[in-house]
C-alpha cells in the first residue's frame, strides 16, 4: 500500500512507542506523509527493515480506501489481475475487513483466484471501565513510593525532619491525585483488548490486538481486528514478544498464536475470548477482566449488545463511578469475511416476538433448571421471547434446551460463580454440619451473597429498552429484593418462581422456616434450645435484616436502592 522513502513497503504495525522513545522530550514522531505528530499510545506502521520514517494508521486506512474504490471500478480481467497483485499487498492486520472481503470476491468472480483472507471482528466499544490506578493493588507502591520518599531523606535531619517529610509526601501524593483527576476528566485508564480465538484444548489459533485509547471510562475503537493478524508459521511474534518471563500478558498470548485461517477452525469447539487491559498501570497486572464466548453464539448474535466482562473469580467487572453498572465490550462480525463452508447458527430477531419475559436467578444447576423449564413452556405455547440472566457456568445448559419450535430462549451472564463457591473449605463446613443455626445462617445469607449481581441485572433490562422492552420480570427466592428494586426502578411487573415454599413469610406459629433436625441419639437440651431460636420465621428476619442491611457491607440492599433514587426499605419482609 505505502512505501518509506527507500522503496520499502510499509506493513508493520506498531501499537505505540518504545518506553525509551515515549520518555525523550527531544524525539517527536511525524507522520511522513500527513506530517501529523503521533502520539505515544496511537498506532503506526514502519517497513520491516525499520527505517526512518513512519506512517500514521489514518493514511494507510486512507491508501487502503483509495484501493478499493479503484479496484471496485475494474471490470475487464486484465485489470482485475493487476489490481490482484496490490490487493496482495494487503498487511493481514486489514483482511479481516469488509473493504478488503468485497475485493476478494470481485477478484474471485473476475478471474477466479481467492485470496488469503482473515476473519474479520469489529470491536466497537467499552462502557464503565473501572481504573486500576484506583485498586489497593495497583496505588499501593505509587503512594508509598510518593510518601516515604521525602521521609526517608528527612532522616538526616531526625525525628523533625522525618515529620515533615512525611508531611511534605502526604501533600505531594493528594495534589498529584487531584491533578490527575483534574487534568483527565474522562478517566486515568488507558484500555485496549486482546481478542484470541481458542480451539477445544485452549490453543490459540489466532489473536489480534486492539489500539490503545488513552484516558478513558467509556473507549470508542471502530476498529476492526483481523484473525489470524499474520501468516500460518509465521514466527516473527514469536521472536520478538514470547519471552518466557511475561507468563500471561498480552505479547505471551500473541506469541501463541498459531495464525490458522478461519476455514479450518471448528465452530462447534471455538470459543472467541476478549481480554480487557489497562496499559496505564505500567509493568503492573494490566489485567481488568475477560469475555469468553462460543464462536457460535457470536454468529448467531452478531449485532448483540454489549458483553459482560469479568474478573479472575468469574465475577461480573463494576465500574468505578455510581451507580456501579457492569463494564460491557460492543462487537459485530464483518459478515463479508466468513468462510462459505461454514454453516451458520440461525440468528434470532427479537422484535418478531410478542412478549418479552426476563429471568432472573443465581445458584446451582437447581436454582436454573426449572427456570429453563419454564421457559421453554412459555416459549412453545405462547411463542414468547425468554430472556434467562444466570450464572455463565449454566450458559451451555440453557442454550442445550434453547431449541424451540415457537418462540425463543437467550442467555444472558449475570456474573458470579456458585459451583466454586460450593467447594470452598467454609461451604463444605456448612454442609458437613447439620445444625438448625448453621442452616438458619446460610438461609438468611441466601440474597447477600448475590448482590453483586444486582447492577448487572438492572442494566440489562435498562438495555433492552432500546430493542425489546421487558415486559415481565420472573425472579427466584435469592433474589427477591434485587428483583424488587429492579421492577421498581424500571416500572416492570414480577413474579417469583419460588421453589422454597417453607421460606415464605407466614405468622403461623406452626409455619417453620426450617424444620428441626432430629437426632438420631435422642433430642438433647441444644437439640430443643436450637429448635425454638433458630426455625421460626422470626429468626429469620432478624438475621435477613443484619445480612441484607450491614451498614459494613460493600454492598446492602438500600446502599443499593439509593444509587437508583430509590427509598430505602425498612421491612423487606412484607
Amino acid at each position: 500500500l505505502v512505501h518509506c522513502n527507500r522503496g520499502h513497503p510499509v506493513r508493520e504495525l506498531k501499537e505505540n512507542e518504545r518506553l525509551r522513545q515515549r520518555w525523550n522530550p527531544f524525539v517527536q514522531t511525524e507522520c511522513r506523509i500527513c506530517g501529523v505528530r503521533i502520539a505515544s499510545l496511537k498506532a503506526r506502521w514502519r517497513c520491516e527493515y525499520h527505517c526512518s520514517d513512519t506512517i500514521c494508521d489514518d493514511c494507510v486506512n486512507r491508501k487502503f480506501q483509495d484501493i478499493a474504490a479503484e479496484l471496485s471500478t475494474t471490470s475487464s480481467a486484465t485489470g482485475a489481475a493487476t489490481l490482484r497483485q496490490r490487493a496482495e499487498a494487503v498487511p493481514w492486520e486489514l483482511r479481516g475487513t469488509k473493504e478488503f472481503n468485497q475485493l476478494r470476491c470481485l477478484i474471485a468472480d473476475s478471474i477466479g483466484t481467492e485470496l488469503s483472507h482473515a476473519f474479520g471482528l469489529v470491536l466497537k466499544s467499552a462502557v464503565n471501565v473501572p481504573e486500576l490506578l484506583g485498586r489497593t493493588k495497583h496505588q499501593g507502591p505509587r503512594a508509598s513510593a510518593t510518601i516515604l520518599a521525602p521521609a526517608a531523606a528527612g532522616v538526616l535531619c531526625g525525628a523533625p525532619g522525618v515529620v515533615v517529610g512525611l508531611a511534605v509526601g502526604t501533600t505531594a501524593y493528594g495534589v498529584s491525585q487531584t491533578a490527575m483527576h483534574v487534568r483527565h476528566p474522562g478517566g486515568r485508564c488507558d484500555p485496549l483488548v486482546l481478542v484470541e480465538v481458542l480451539n477445544a484444548e485452549q490453543e490459540t489459533l489466532a489473536a489480534a490486538r486492539s489500539h490503545i485509547t488513552p484516558k478513558s471510562r467509556n473507549p470508542v475503537w471502530n476498529q476492526t481486528l483481523s484473525l489470524p493478524a499474520g501468516e500460518e508459521g509465521e514466527t516473527r511474534h514469536l521472536q520478538q514478544q514470547g519471552w518466557s518471563w511475561r507468563g500471561k500478558r498480552k505479547s505471551a498470548k500473541l506469541a501463541a498464536s498459531q495464525n490458522i485461517v478461519p476455514e479450518r477452525w471448528d465452530l462447534d469447539t471455538t470459543n472467541v475470548r476478549l481480554t480487557l487491559y489497562d496499559k496505564s498501570v505500567g509493568v503492573m497486572d494490566q489485567t481488568i477482566g475477560e469475555v469468553c464466548m462460543p464462536l457460535s453464539s457470536l454468529l448467531a448474535e452478531p449485532e448483540a449488545g454489549g458483553h459482560l466482562v469479568t474478573d479472575s473469580c468469574d465475577e461480573a467487572v463494576l465500574g468505578d463511578i455510581p451507580p456501579y453498572l457492569p463494564c460491557r465490550i460492543s462487537l459485530s462480525v464483518v459478515q463479508e469475511s466468513l468462510p462459505q463452508s461454514w454453516t451458520l447458527p440461525k440468528c434470532m430477531f427479537i422484535e418478531q416476538f410478542p412478549v418479552h419475559v426476563f429471568m432472573m436467578t443465581r445458584g446451582t444447576r437447581g436454582d436454573v433448571q426449572p427456570f429453563v423449564a419454564l421457559a421453554r413452556g412459555l416459549a412453545e405455547e405462547l411463542g414468547w421471547l425468554v430472556t434467562i440472566c444466570t450464572e455463565a457456568t449454566h450458559a451451555a445448559f440453557v442454550q442445550k434446551h434453547a431449541e424451540v419450535s415457537r418462540g425463543g430462549i437467550r442467555f444472558r451472564p449475570s456474573g458470579g460463580n456458585s459451583e466454586a463457591r460450593m467447594d470452598s473449605v467454609l461451604a463444605n463446613f456448612l454442609l458437613s454440619h447439620s445444625t438448625e443455626l448453621l442452616q438458619m445462617i446460610a438461609l438468611s445469607r441466601s440474597e447477600a451473597e448475590f448482590f453483586s449481581s444486582a447492577t448487572v441485572f438492572m442494566d440489562e433490562v435498562l438495555s433492552s429498552e432500546n430493542n425489546k422492552p421487558v415486559d415481565l420480570i420472573i425472579f427466584g427466592f435469592t433474589l427477591a429484593g434485587v428483583a424488587a428494586m429492579v421492577g421498581e426502578h424500571c416500572k416492570k411487573p414480577l413474579i417469583g418462581l419460588i421453589l422454597q415454599p417453607s421460606c415464605i413469610p407466614s405468622k403461623q406459629a406452626d409455619w417453620k422456616a426450617i424444620h428441626a433436625i432430629q437426632s438420631p441419639d435422642g433430642k438433647s437440651l441444644l437439640d430443643t434450645v436450637e429448635e425454638m431460636a433458630f426455625t421460626s420465621h422470626g429468626s429469620l428476619k432478624v438475621l435477613k435484616d443484619l445480612a441484607e442491611k450491614n451498614p459494613f457491607a460493600s454492598m446492602n440492599l438500600n446502599h443499593l436502592r439509593k444509587l437508583f433514587d430509590l427509598e430505602p426499605v425498612a421491612n423487606t419482609w412484607q
